[in-house]
């Protein structure tokens, strides 16, 4: 009954002992994710809407919360979550959003070791640390690629939890226009 714990089932991997029980575990967890799927995810489209409220865009901000700002990883982690109770990406969306959540986990990772701590906020004091353990010669440039990222995720979450507020608000919600502009190119609402 409680979405922290729901969410953390769906990322469950087996560590050790009997993988029957983790799989059994894991196959009940994702069952109950779907018979409640409109549940969850209404909880998680207004969480979703705190939590960019709260943290800012991480492709706008000098000091960007990598985790939970708008186009971080937890947007990503939330599009999982939520492609499990349904499907919600496009074709190329997987794609696209792996790369850019690879790039900012990385950049994540190596804030984490060149200050010993944890913590998701890229400080400007921070940046040239980074951005030189990442190979980059100056961190404005790193800098632009966690704005280019942030920009993907931030335009696939945007869209997906449209499309899903759209289908939770009943048959007039799920009225969409889409029109074929050309090859690869599809002209959406």
């Amino acid at each position: 009954d409680d979405l922290d714990t729901a969410t953390s089932l769906l990322d469950l991997r087996h560590l050790g002992g009997d993988r029957s029980l983790t799989d059994e575990l894991a196959a009940k967890a994702e069952l109950q994710w779907r018979k409640r799927a409109k549940r969850w995810l209404g909880t998680m489209a207004e969480r979703v809407k705190a939590r960019h409220r709260k943290a800012g865009d991480v492709a706008f901000l000098l000091e960007p919360d990598l985790k939970e700002g708008h186009g971080g990883l937890r947007d990503v982690q939330g599009l999982r979550w939520a492609q499990a109770a349904r499907t919600i990406l496009w074709e190329g969306d997987h794609e696209a959003l792996d790369a850019a959540y690879d790039l900012l986990l990385g950049v994540r990772v190596e804030l984490h070791r060149r200050t010993g701590r944890p913590g998701d906020k890229l400080l400007l004091q921070d940046q040239d640390a980074v951005a030189h353990a990442l190979g980059y010669e100056h961190a404005d440039d790193m800098m632009r690629d966690v704005a280019v990222a942030a920009r993907t995720i931030a335009w696939t979450s945007d869209d997906a939890w449209a499309r899903i507020e759209a289908s939770l608000a009943g048959p007039l919600g799920r009225i969409r226009r889409e029109r074929k502009l050309a090859p690869g190119l599809v002209l959406r609402d």
